[in-house]
């Protein structure tokens, strides 16, 4: 199994548009600690500050006691003011694509450099989906950080077995090579 690098964040983010399991289109997802963040046409915009537990953090546009910086998705670049946050001189920024129906995500991992002030080392890191064939329900957790598949299979009695295997390559682009897949391990297991 070889990792899946990305030029930039527009190429992470086509990789998988649409849920391989309900075709709907997915959605970006963003966490980088004590931040808010959106995409906004060619960047991705941050606010970055100190969250409390009572207060919520403002509207994107909203930036008086937040600090506010950009990256762009084609270049990889972060604008200057990013020097002036709180984070440490390298942070990870988890992004990734959902399902909206919860059938589907993907996440990957970019670095972002203070000194540089550049995204780099974007990687995808897992993807997860869940299948329920015939009255059987799986969750799938495919990791590339730990070379594992993690398969937990739910009968209609709610019993709950989980296998761990090295990783499994699914085809994502067919929903009947994906059944079949889980059908020969369901046998297997």
């Amino acid at each position: 199994m070889e990792i899946v690098s990305f030029k930039n964040l527009i190429d992470f983010f086509s990789f998988i548009e649409f849920c391989p399991i309900c075709k709907s289109r997915t959605t970006e997802t963003f966490i980088l600690p004590s931040s808010v963040a959106e995409l906004s046409g060619k960047e991705l915009i941050i606010l970055a500050g100190s969250f409390t537990d009572d207060k919520e953090p403002p509207p994107i546009e909203y930036d008086i006691f937040w600090k506010k910086f950009t990256i762009n998705l084609f270049d990889n670049t972060i604008s200057s003011n990013y020097s002036l946050s709180d984070f440490p001189s390298t942070i990870s920024l988890i992004i990734g694509r959902q399902c909206n129906k919860y059938h589907f995500h993907y996440n990957g991992i970019a670095n972002i450099s203070k000194a540089k002030l550049i995204l780099d080392s974007i990687t995808l890191d897992k993807y997860h989906f869940i299948r329920q064939l015939g009255s059987n329900h799986f969750t799938v957790n495919n990791s590339f950080s730990k070379s594992a598949t993690s398969i937990r299979l739910t009968t209609p009695d709610f019993q709950t077995r989980e296998i761990t295997l090295p990783f499994i390559e699914f085809d994502l682009s067919s929903k009947k090579r994906i059944d079949h897949k889980l059908k020969s391990i369901q046998l297997l297991s």
